[in-house]
């Protein structure tokens, strides 16, 4: 029994570490202007938002592979990459893996047939920028101007459905 109890206690520790909160000043706030990075995928090929910004509503997703929650928002993310790229929206993700775990990002990512860049932020720089406190899952939406719409931490599956309105939403305004 102080196994189970031990146990339950290490998953509630998790789930509290992937969801913090992200209040407050950490990234950029809604209403101000993206600013765009660069990175390598997890082939090595160079990622510029800046190509994107101002034209896509561009989706930037911060994750671990460590993190449940994250790991769940994935299949989402890859259904919206797949419905709506074509219509202008930009889906990144960001790994979050440091170097212990980072050598199983590509092969996760790969193995779930996932096809929306991934980068692995080696350096820490767009975390540090983007996402401060590291939260996971953690997620910035930006319009076609370029402007932060908003900021989502944590994932829920019951809230795809309005980030999913709220994205067609999105596409449907005019290119800038």
């Amino acid at each position: 029994m102080p196994k189970l109890s031990l146990l339950c206690l290490l998953c509630l520790l998790s789930l509290a570490a992937c969801a913090s909160s992200g209040a407050g000043s950490d990234g950029p706030a809604a209403g101000t202007h993206f600013e765009p990075f660069r990175g390598k995928d997890i082939d090595g090929k160079t990622v510029d938002l800046a190509d994107e910004l101002g034209r896509d509503v561009i989706f930037v997703s911060f994750w671990a592979t460590w993190c449940e929650p994250c790991k769940s928002e994935m299949p989402f993310l890859q259904r919206f990459h797949e419905t709506y790229q074509k219509d202008g929206l930009s889906i990144v993700s960001v790994s979050l893996d440091g170097p212990d775990t980072i050598a199983e990002v590509a092969p996760y990512i790969r193995k779930q047939g996932y096809t929306f860049p991934v980068l692995l932020d080696d350096s820490g720089d767009i975390a540090q920028s983007h996402n401060p406190s590291a939260t996971a899952p953690y997620a910035i939406l930006v319009g076609r101007d370029g402007r932060v719409v908003r900021r989502i931490t944590g994932f829920q599956p019951s809230e795809a459905e309005h980030l999913e309105s709220e994205l067609k939403a999105l596409l449907a305004q005019p290119t800038p």
